[in-house]
């Protein structure tokens, strides 16, 4: 085991604290690291994917469009290279959008429990390189033409939803319970993060010299490229029960922690109680869409421009709940609840 040194800042006071890298991977976890990612044994599928067709009804030139209803106990996780190449993922499925139609790819997990799958979070840098994380402790990768399993996790190593983000290929984050785990395209090196019994809740950066990483109680862990820096800010925003759920930013200057209540903001010096909105519900998922970052949750969609969050509702037949989404351009968004797929086009007037 090596040992980093690293700042922690509580308020803005600095103090310097030990943080742990294990290389034999993250508290004792069994760790498969192929010489090159998706190099391992193959995934045979037998037969052909089902496929499921897409709704008739052409989508409207702007707002949201339900993209399929899929056969899934709730989807959670979403991650496209493009509008005819989108994953997502959830309780008891994971499936794959080609443009036309939908086909079911569960099998495709070859070594995942069947009875209990649930994609708890995808992650891509393009059409061969994606990241799936299975619940409880398995993380896959898809190479353009097979799953194989990637990393493995032991039996206590419950992750969160939304565990996986990555700066590009070879450049690879999976949260754990504790720390995280980088995948830098040869290997795997845990670094552990917390020491009580706070639960890391999600990881977003906006490159590889930016990468935040929050606990479920509020402590903020920043990456810079070779060293460690963590702002501990324990304290929830009023009204919160739950503690903080998302993560999400468009830069190094403007990245927000969402909790069940509320929500903070990091202008690049300080952490402010930053309110999206009057009638504010729970946000589950964030994603960045160019210099703009989307929100998803209980609430209607809302869109950040840098300056003012705007509501995106889903007027037809909404959703009680949205758990991830994912942006292709500016002007195409999508996002996943239940059993549905949305996708916002924007118009003239969105």
């Amino acid at each position: 085991m090596r040992r980093f040194w690293s700042i922690l800042l509580v308020g803005l006071v600095g103090c310097y604290q030990a943080v742990d890298v294990d290389d034999e991977g993250a508290e004792g976890r069994a760790i498969v690291a192929p010489p090159e990612v998706g190099s391992g044994p193959d995934v045979t599928v037998a037969g052909t994917p089902e496929t499921i067709v897409a709704p008739s009804a052409a989508c409207p030139s702007s707002g949201w469009c339900k993209m399929g209803e899929l056969p899934v106990d709730g989807l959670k996780s979403l991650w496209g290279s493009g509008s005819n190449d989108v994953w997502v993922g959830g309780r008891e499925g994971l499936f794959h959008w080609d443009g036309q139609s939908w086909s079911n790819r569960s099998a495709d997990l070859a070594s995942a429990d069947r009875y209990r799958l649930i994609v708890e979070d995808l992650w891509g840098s393009g059409p061969d390189d994606v990241w799936a994380g299975v619940w409880p402790s398995e993380v896959y990768h898809w190479d353009g033409s097979s799953w194989a399993l990637a990393y493995v996790g032991n039996d206590s190593s419950v992750v969160n939803d939304r565990r996986l983000w990555g700066a590009g290929r070879g450049d690879v984050w999976i949260l754990n319970d504790k720390g995280a785990t980088h995948w830098n395209g040869s290997a795997f090196e845990y670094t552990r993060l917390l020491e009580d019994e706070e639960e890391m809740s999600a990881v977003w950066g906006s490159s590889s010299t930016d990468v935040w990483f929050l606990g479920v109680y509020g402590t903020v862990a920043h990456w810079d490229g070779s060293a460690w820096a963590r702002m501990q800010e324990r304290t929830r925003p009023p009204n919160s029960a739950g503690g903080f759920l998302a993560l999400g930013g468009t830069g190094p200057q403007d990245v927000w922690a969402f909790t069940d209540s509320g929500a903070l903001h990091w202008d690049g010096a300080t952490w402010l109680d930053s309110p999206i909105a009057s009638d504010y519900e729970e946000v589950w998922a964030a994603c960045q869409v160019s210099n703009h970052l989307w929100a998803v949750g209980d609430g209607s969609p809302r869109d950040w421009d840098g300056s003012v969050w705007t509501a995106k509702p889903i007027v037809d037949d909404p959703p009680r709940s949205l758990r991830a989404c994912w942006g292709n351009t500016p002007t195409e968004v999508w996002a996943v609840g239940e059993r549905t797929v949305w996708r916002w086009s924007a118009g003239e007037t969105d």
